[in-house]
């Protein structure tokens, strides 16, 4: 059997009755049905995008910041071909100045 989503009170979906802020109408897209939804669009880009698409593109975003992150660890740990002889010792936060004196 297909297990449902939690229901706050009998017959309310979790997030369906609270608001992120007290007397603003709650957008159309956004009734309570995913995990965390209070009610949060004070652009008003759900009226205009699907929200199932800006969810894949904050996920997908997401995603990208941690590699980014990851690389900029790497960056410190190790050392690639090349880099030494054109950048020094520099560490990855160093690497910015040291490029911009380069030209």
């Amino acid at each position: 059997s297909m297990q449902l989503l939690p229901l706050y009170r009998d017959g309310e979906l979790q997030g369906s009755t609270v608001m992120y802020r007290p007397g603003v109408e709650r957008p159309l897209a956004l009734d309570g049905t995913y995990v965390g939804d209070i009610g949060f669009d004070p652009l008003g880009f759900t009226n205009v995008i699907d929200l199932k698409w800006l969810r894949e593109a904050e996920i997908k975003h997401g995603r990208v910041c941690m590699l980014a992150a990851t690389g900029m660890i790497v960056q410190d740990v190790a050392t690639f071909p090349g880099v030494g002889k054109t950048f020094g010792a520099a560490k990855m936060t160093e690497l910015h100045d040291v490029a911009v004196k380069m030209g």
